[in-house]
C-alpha cells in the first residue's frame, strides 16, 4: 500500500503518478485515467467536497482510493 496526498498539483494527476510510481513506468505508458473513473467528478469531489467519503476504483491493475481530504491509497 502506498498513501500520498494531494497539494500543489490536482488529484487526477496525483493518481497517475503514485500508480505509475508504484508500477514502475512512466505515466505515459498508463491507460488514460478517465477509462477508469470520471476524471471531472474525482477532481470535483476533493475540492468541494464538505463531508467525509471515499471514492475507491480499479485503475491500471491497482485499487485506487481517494479520500475527500485529498489522501490518496494505492494497494496492489
Amino acid at each position: 500500500m502506498t498513501e500520498t496526498q494531494v497539494e500543489n498539483r490536482g488529484v487526477v494527476e496525483t493518481v497517475v503518478q503514485a500508480v505509475a510510481a508504484v508500477d514502475g513506468r512512466p505515466v505515459t505508458k498508463l491507460p488514460p485515467l478517465g477509462a477508469a473513473v470520471d476524471t471531472d467528478g474525482l477532481a470535483a469531489f476533493v475540492t468541494s467536497s464538505t463531508t467525509d467519503g471515499r471514492i475507491t476504483f480499479e485503475y491500471a491493475g491497482y485499487r485506487v482510493c481517494v479520500d475527500f481530504d485529498g489522501t490518496v491509497t494505492i494497494h496492489e
